[in-house]
């Protein structure tokens, strides 16, 4: 039996794709899953957008 490299040469992409895809959920924070509703922007940063219009 001989040796190919295209054979190996695919296997390793293969191989880096697979771990690549693995990995790239490292790191991410908060939950793995998408919120069901839309998360309502905070009252805070309403009043400050507000107050910056009533300046000029």
């Amino acid at each position: 039996m001989y040796f190919c490299w295209s054979r190996w040469l695919f296997f390793a992409v293969v191989a880096g794709l697979a771990l690549l895809s693995m990995l790239s959920g490292c790191g991410l924070k908060g939950p793995l899953y998408l919120p069901t509703e839309p998360v309502a922007e905070p009252v805070q940063a309403q009043e400050s957008v507000a107050q910056d219009n009533n300046r000029k």
